[in-house]
């Protein structure tokens, strides 16, 4: 009985899974504002959601802790994750990204035996040689003691295959990290359903 529910709500749409919680027309409404589930949990606005029909303080509240569950379920996922040995890796511990509004880019720091010591976001907009500044990046490098670096940013278009932008920056980045002995050995670029790394197309 048990597994015929949870196949039958796993056939359910988005809207249909957030009308248990809400009524279905103010559910609609909320997605179309918001494009998804992950959207709206993870960037809810409670003044927001408070304007609209159907919602009080009661299910804000319920929505808030949902944020926090998914925010704690992700941040265990990435500390069993404590090394890096293939580029699905860092898809795997950068996943989250593949959902956000905005281009991210991120560092990764590892110690000699790709171990994980740290990460760092260097900045949120689009991805250029101008605006991606190998001293921000190497400095972070040199202060945990990094012994080589991957950098891993999103397409919010879903469609992970690199620009000439990203080829110019991964070149850029690679460079300078052979002049001061730290290494980048990727360039992950994640995509809605997939990622693309610089290392397994053998451009790094």
């Amino acid at each position: 009985m048990v597994c015929k529910e949870m196949a039958l709500i796993k056939r359910q749409s988005d809207e249909k899974l957030l009308g248990q919680v809400i009524t279905c027309k103010t559910a609609k409404q909320i997605l179309l504002e918001y494009g998804n589930l992950y959207q709206l949990i993870m960037h809810l606005s409670p003044e927001r959601l408070l304007t609209l029909p159907g919602i009080n303080d009661k299910i804000v509240q319920k929505l808030l802790c949902l944020k926090q569950l998914l925010e704690r379920i992700d941040e265990n996922r990435k500390q069993t994750l404590t090394a890096i040995r293939q580029p699905q890796d860092v898809y795997l511990y950068a996943q989250e990204m593949q959902d956000l509004q905005q281009e991210e880019f991120c560092l990764l720091l590892l110690n000699t035996k790709n171990r994980i010591i740290g990460e760092k976001r260097i900045f949120r907009g689009s991805v250029n040689a101008s605006l991606v500044s190998p001293r921000e990046i190497f400095y972070a490098a040199i202060q945990t003691m990094a012994s080589q670096v991957i950098v891993i940013h999103n397409h919010p278009s879903g469609e992970p295959t690199p620009s000439e932008e990203d080829r110019a920056v991964t070149k850029k980045l690679q460079e300078a990290g052979m002049l001061l002995n730290i290494p980048v050995v990727d360039h992950v670029i994640i995509g809605r359903h997939g990622y693309y790394s610089f290392k397994e197309a053998d451009c790094i």
